[in-house]
């Protein structure tokens, strides 16, 4: 495009962050149909007197983002879910001797060294 480009905009975001934002249509589906947001990207190029521009459609741009954090958020609940599994086991496999032995230092405080066995695991 040259510096007399009709197209709204263009001179003055290259002139600032060379970011442009507009509405436009997305054919052949959508054709007519000024919706769909897209962004440009503008650099004056002066030897030529030309516009350099790329554009992309902020949909195309986002969904590839919205997937992944939708697959990170999935494979964190899955972790969660593993430890906590995890550590119910592991806290009952540690629980259940230290059970036995309270309740053995119980009866030995109540009746004495003879009024209780003494758990043994090996």
């Amino acid at each position: 495009m040259s510096s007399g480009s009709s197209f709204p905009g263009t001179q003055k975001a290259s002139q600032e962050n060379g970011i442009f934002e507009y509405l436009w249509d997305k054919p052949p589906r959508h054709k007519g149909d000024f919706s769909f947001r897209k962004r440009s990207y503008i650099r004056y190029f002066e030897p030529l007197d030309w516009y350099i521009c790329s554009s992309a459609y902020m949909d195309d741009l986002e969904n590839p983002g919205l997937i992944l954090r939708k697959e990170i958020t999935m494979l964190s609940i899955g972790v969660l879910a593993l430890a906590l599994l995890f550590a119910t086991i592991l806290s009952s496999k540690i629980a259940q001797p230290l059970m036995k032995l309270t309740a053995a230092a119980r009866a030995i405080r109540e009746g004495g060294v003879s009024a209780s066995e003494i758990p043994q695991e090996g």
